[in-house]
This record gives C-alpha cells, structure tokens and sequence, in this order.
C-alpha cells in the first residue's frame, strides 16, 4: 500500500497542470477506493461547485465540468468540512442510534470532530436522490479555505477500511500538495510575464516627454499587459482609447463613479454591470474593468476593458429551486440531477489577483516616474536659472570693469589737465588751488583703482587703501614730509561709498595741515610730530 501510495505521488507530481493533476487524481482514488464514481470538485468564487475532473463506470450518468449550487453545500457543512477533512458514509439508508447513556446537561453535546457522528438527515436524502448509497469525501483546504473536495459516490453500500483510509489521508496530503505547488508556480509564471511587462513599459514612458504622452503613445503596449481587450486614459476632459471600449460619454460617468470610490487604489470587476447598474447600457460590449488613478491631484485614470464572454454553464440540475414559505412543510433537498444549461451575460474574463498586484505596481511606478520627471524639470529649469544668472555675473562685472576704466580715464585725464593747466600758469595761487584739486582728485581716483582690481567690489581694504592715499598724498608735498609719517594701520573692510567719504576727509586734513598748520615749512614740524586717529 505505502509503494502505490508513492506511486501514485509520483504521478501527481509529473502532471504537466492542475488539469492533469486532477485527472490523475480522479482515477488513483477510484483505483484505491473501488467506489463507482469518484469526483474532484471546486469551490468558485460565487460559492457554487463545479466537476473538474472524474473517473466512473462506464454506465454511470458524467458530471464532469458540471455546477452544482452553493446551497448544495450549505455554510455549516462547509465549516465542518474544514475541521473533518475525511468523511465516510458507509450506507446512507442507516438508521441512527441515539447515545447511550443520554447526556442530562444544559448544553448539547459537540460531536463536530466525532467520525462516527450521525450526518444530517437532509444530506442522506441528497444522496439518495442522487441514486447514492455509500459516500465518502476528502476536504481540499487551502489557507484555512475549503478550496474543494475529492468525492466518491458508491450505488451500493461501502466502507473503507483503516489501511485504505490511511492511504487516502496520504494521497490527499500529496493531492493538495501538488495543487497548491502548480497553483504558485503557475502564479509564478503570470507574476514573472508581468514583471517583465510592467519593466518594459516603466522604460519605455520614463524616455519619453510627457507622462500623458508616453501613454498615449504605447496604450497598444499597455493593453497588452494586462490582456485587455481595450485600453483609456482619461486625464480631465482629455481621452485617449484603443480597442474596445465604451464610448467616450460612457467614460466620463463611469470615471465620476469610480472617482466616489477612491478609497480603494485600484479597482476590478468581471461583471461590472452588478455593481455599477448604468453598465447594463454597453455591457455586450464591455462587461470587465480595471481602473488605476494616476494622480491624486486631478481627475486622472487608466483604465483596461475586456469584452463580454457569453457562457453557457451546465448545471447538474436546476440551480433556482424555488423554497416553500409554508412552515410546515419540511426543508427537502432537490431531487433532480438533471443537466441544466443556463446561458450566463454580462460577465468577461476574471482579472487574476496578479493582474491586480501588476495594476497596483504599475500606479506606484508611474507615480515615480512623475515625479522623476517632474525632479529633472525642476534640475532643469534651475540648472538654466543658475546658468543665466552666471552669464549676468560676467556681463555685470565686464560693465562694471568697463565702467571703471572709463571712469578712471576720465579721472586721469582730468588729472593731466590740472597738471598742465598749472604748469603754464604764474599765478601762484592758481598753481596751490590746481594741486589741491589734483590731491583730491587722486583720493577719488585710488578708490576706482582699489575697485577695480579687487574681487569685492562692494568693500575696500581700509588700511591698504589709507596707507596708498597717503604715500600718494605725500608724493605731492615732497618726500621729506614722508619722512614725518607714521601708519599704525589694521586691516578692516569699508564700504565703497563711505571709503570713498573717508579719502576725502583724509586727504583734506593731510592738505590743510600741509598748508595752514605749518605754512608749508618743514622747520614748523615738532620734533614728536602730531597724531591722528581715525
């Protein structure tokens, strides 16, 4: 038994897909339980069941591929299906024995987690109205879900036995192994070609000029991703599209909708008409969303469309039994089996939980990309704001510099003309006023010069520029005065316009003193010479 049981592992493990896999499934469980029939059934979204895979006798009615109703499988069965994952129903015309001896308590007795637990009288009549008479079940759970079950249906009354039990409890431990293995690896699959995608389209947007244009410019690309059928973006009043989708009206009023419902960052649905009624208008065109906002600033969306997939879904019965209000008459289950097609609209293509997450990756990378291109345009504009205000520096000082040889060849050649002026006059008098001019002159002119050779053209250097007014000053008087000067000078910046006041101060009191203190003699000048602090 324990080498068929590896055997059997073996092959579920080889199974090239779920499909594979529960097929393989259907017939090893047959194999080791000889039951007639033996179903793998899925749980949908919608609560209903359908037949994926079955291995019977060849006589027996096929519900392969068929639905069963969810109430087939009412809330509490499936609660006790998670806790008791192998049920067995030997015969379901058994009659229950009551316990012995009677439990006296207030409260029930649990028998929940008991195997030998009586099963509920409405599910032995289920199985009898299907011609049942031996069941037995194995629970599928996955993440504390009932993902689905292994079910064996028997026209005839059967047990299992210990060591066939063990060996389906290790058979369907390797079974749900191998679904939740191809599950992922097949998630795996979708999540890699849609990082792949997702990479491709970031680069492509992220080379381009405008976001808006970089989507307008590959929506085919973007369509492609998510396997829309079409594709919009709608920014504002702006709308761009591709493939099929509603008309642009009909745009507009499912943006406002899906605008009231921004509390959830991306939004899906495969039947869009149910939750949003105005659809029903376009739903043979359109009957699946998925909705990205771009920005929580303005009105900015990206949405993907599929069209509607009309299915006709077979039933194993009819799934709209109608219940009795009359209280007395008891709840009975459904006695016909009978195949029921239903024609199902306003449905499309479901969009895959990693369609979503890609959606939702998406809408963060794009809002990088934003704000990449926003942080380049801002670098930019400062980068040209930076470079205009250095060519109105140069500009600025190449004037400033031409305004101050300017100024200091009109200052010299005012100079000269003093000079000369005084060389060709007699009058003595006239002489003194022109060199006093000269002088002062000079005090101005040392301020120009100090500016235009410094690198700061708002201060000067104040003992730098007193010790050159003064040797200038004194090159006038003779340089036996020089001898007479002493400069106990520190270095302290001046502001232009008050050095230029200082010169002429200065320059004043050295002339005055020259002229007035000691009447131009030298014989005058006290031997400790004078003092002046500024």
């Amino acid at each position: 038994m324990i080498d068929w049981v590896a055997v059997a592992a073996a092959a579920f493990e080889r199974a090239a897909s779920l499909t594979s896999v529960f097929e393989q499934a259907a017939v090893e469980f047959r194999r080791l339980t000889r039951f007639d029939r033996v179903m793998v059934y899925r749980l949908l979204d919608n609560a209903a069941g359908k037949v994926l895979a079955e291995d019977k006798r060849k006589d027996l009615y096929s519900f392969l591929n068929q639905h069963f109703p969810a109430s087939d499988i009412p809330q509490q069965a499936r609660a006790l299906y998670v806790r008791n994952v192998l049920r067995v129903i030997p015969d379901a015309f058994y009659e229950p024995v009551a316990l012995r001896p009677s439990r006296t308590g207030s409260e029930p007795l649990d028998m929940s987690d008991c195997s030998l637990r009586s099963v509920s009288p409405m599910h032995l009549m289920y199985l009898q109205n299907m011609g049942v008479q031996a069941s037995s079940s194995f629970s599928i759970v996955r993440n504390g879900i009932l993902w689905g079950l292994v079910a064996c249906h028997n026209e005839m009354p059967r047990s299992l036995t210990y060591h066939v039990s063990a060996a389906w409890r290790s058979l369907a431990a390797s079974l749900r192994r191998q679904i939740k293995a191809k599950d992922e690896a097949e998630n795996f699959r979708q999540r890699i070609r849609l990082r792949s995608f997702e990479d491709d389209i970031v680069a492509l947007l992220s080379r381009e000029g405008s976001l808006y244009d970089a989507l307008s410019d590959h929506l085919d690309e973007i369509g492609r991703m998510m396997g829309g059928d079409g594709v919009a973006v709608l920014r504002g009043r702006e709308l761009i599209t591709s493939g099929i989708c509603p008309s642009d009206n009909e745009i507009g009023a499912l943006a406002v909708w899906l605008s009231d419902r921004a509390v959830v960052p991306v939004f899906s649905t495969d039947s869009l008409s149910r939750v949003y009624p105005a659809g029903a208008r376009f739903q043979k065109l359109v009957s699946g969303v998925l909705s990205v906002p771009l920005s929580v600033d303005e009105p900015w969306l990206l949405l993907w469309f599929r069209a509607e997939e009309i299915e006709t879904v077979e039933w194993a019965g009819n799934p709209h039994k109608e219940h009795s209000l009359d209280s007395c008459i008891p709840l009975t289950p459904r006695a016909s089996f009978e195949a029921c097609a239903e024609i199902v609209r306003g449905r499309a293509r479901a969009w895959s939980l990693a369609e979503v997450e890609a959606a939702t990756r998406l809408r963060s990378a794009l809002a990088d990309v934003q704000r990449n291109r926003r942080l380049r345009e801002l670098n930019g504009n400062l980068t040209r704001i930076l470079q205009d205000k250095d060519l109105l520096l140069q500009q600025k000082a190449f004037l400033i510099g031409e305004v101050n040889h300017r100024v200091q060849n009109s200052i010299l050649l005012v100079f000269t003309f003093l000079g000369l002026q005084a060389n060709t006059s007699t009058n003595v008098e006239l002489q003194e006023a022109l060199e006093e001019a000269r002088r002062r002159l000079t005090a101005v002119a040392l301020v120009h010069r100090r500016l235009y050779r410094g690198d700061h053209v708002e201060v000067v250097d104040g003992a730098r520029y007193i010790e050159e007014l003064c040797a200038d000053t004194f090159s006038f008087m003779g340089q036996d005065w020089a001898k007479h000067l002493a400069l106990d000078l520190m270095p302290v910046l001046i502001a232009t316009d008050r050095a230029v006041t200082l010169g002429l101060v200065l320059t004043e009191l050295l002339i005055n003193s020259n002229k007035y203190a000691y009447a131009v003699s030298l014989r005058r000048v006290p031997p400790c010479g004078a003092v002046a602090q500024l």
